[in-house]
């Protein structure tokens, strides 16, 4: 079975169950991956399981923390209202191990910032780990439309970010 054959077929109707909002997860996909490779490269990287390095976000949430306008834009209070207000749900297992939806609260000494950018993130796993299956065009297409904004005005805040994030290295 030759590649173009499987993007043609397999793929092609796999990507109609998103209802024609391929491109924006697309785009989502690509921005969210760049933006965790641009902090890793950035010094925004901690020690995962395994010694894998991973974006830290938390960190870098609390760097841009004090230069973070969450009114710098109609588009990024809507995006911020949004997701605090209707939380993505996260994936867990009961103490049966059935699959079930939780809600996701904010931690204690959570920052607001760091909340937003673990809701953001919540967004993508839901989606790159099949969390979101099927896939909820009324609800899904909100979250990944705020969740790129919310990115957006983050890493604009930092001006190295916001260059390596340009491909500039």
């Amino acid at each position: 079975m030759s590649a173009q054959h499987l993007q043609l077929g397999m793929f092609d109707s796999y990507f109609q169950r998103f209802g024609g909002h391929r491109d924006l997860m697309l785009k989502f996909f690509i921005i969210f991956s760049r933006a965790e490779f641009t902090l890793k490269e950035s010094g925004f990287a901690r020690r995962g399981r395994h010694d894998i390095a991973e974006a830290d976000w938390e960190r870098f949430a609390l760097n841009i923390e004090p230069n973070f306008d969450p009114q710098g834009s109609p588009e990024l209070i809507a995006a911020i209202d949004y997701l605090t207000n209707h939380p993505p749900r996260l994936r867990k297992l009961d103490p049966a191990n059935n699959l079930i939806w939780s809600a996701n609260v904010r931690r204690p000494r959570q920052t607001h910032l760091q909340w937003l950018l673990s809701l953001v993130k919540t967004v993508r796993n839901n989606l790159f780990h099949g969390g979101k299956y099927p896939f909820d065009p009324a609800r899904d297409v909100l979250f990944i439309e705020h969740s790129l904004v919310v990115l957006e005005a983050c890493i604009k805040v930092d001006t190295k970010i916001a260059v390596d994030f340009q491909f500039k290295r």
